[in-house]
């Protein structure tokens, strides 16, 4: 199973939602499905164009948005911790 975003007005077949993102009432709802990998090879073209779709939905949503200025300075913490909790977790075994 693979999970995806789609338009679910669209979804001509009953996938299994995997998550519904939260979406404004007037929007387009989107939600993620799991969808087999035999529906995506090859790429059923209802898929592929209700895919399409929603690939464009989330552009145009959030055209305006950019990245974090303070996630550089964070980089080097984040990777602190990171690898401090795994070299615990090997130390512990």
């Amino acid at each position: 199973m693979v999970r995806i975003p789609l338009v679910e007005s669209e979804l001509p077949n009953s996938y299994p939602v995997y998550y519904r993102f939260k979406q404004k009432p007037d929007e387009e709802q989107v939600a993620c499905y799991l969808v087999p990998m035999k529906d995506l090879r090859p790429f059923h073209e209802d898929i592929r164009s209700n895919y399409e779709r929603t690939l464009s939905f989330i552009k145009e949503r959030f055209h305006n948005f950019e990245k974090s200025p303070y996630r550089k300075y964070n980089l080097e913490k984040l990777e602190n911790a990171i690898f401090n909790l795994v070299e615990s977790i090997y130390k512990e075994k």
